[in-house]
């Protein structure tokens, strides 16, 4: 059974969400990200929508986003599908993005938790830093 998404009073429906392009459809069952019930909502989006969605972006943010979809593009890939986990507070719980390239599939997943809590980061030691471009370059030449 679907929970009825944050705004809405049907249970089993929910409002699309548009990122970069992708109109993500809800709603899955309530699903749990550890913890937290969410709504997932999923769909695919092309590079070209994903550029087209940055047309309201300012310069920095565009040129920053073209850039990794050059590198992307590099490696073959052209479309992208999504997966977004929204909890009841509306923020972003998870993301997923999966796409084919040519040397094997690229599934990237990032988790949100700990809103507004104190973070202590410190720089990790140079013998564990390495370069993700040069890397990008190495697979690219595989």
């Amino acid at each position: 059974m679907c929970v009825a998404a944050p705004g809405s009073s049907t249970p089993g429906t929910s409002s699309p969400k548009t990122v970069r392009g992708a109109r993500l459809n809800g709603c899955t069952p309530a699903q749990s990200t550890g913890t937290v019930k969410t709504t997932h909502y999923k769909g695919t989006v092309t590079l070209d929508q994903f550029r087209d969605s940055l047309k309201s972006q300012s310069k920095v943010t565009r040129e920053q986003r073209e850039k990794s979809l050059e590198q992307y593009e590099k490696l073959g890939i052209d479309k992208f599908t999504m997966d977004m986990w929204i909890g009841a507070d509306e923020r972003t719980k998870q993301f997923r993005m999966r796409g084919a390239a040519d040397k094997g599939p690229l599934d990237m997943t990032i988790t949100f938790d700990d809103f507004n809590k104190p973070v202590n980061i410190a720089a990790p030691a140079a013998k564990d830093v390495a370069d993700l471009a040069e890397m990008m370059k190495g697979a690219q030449a595989g």
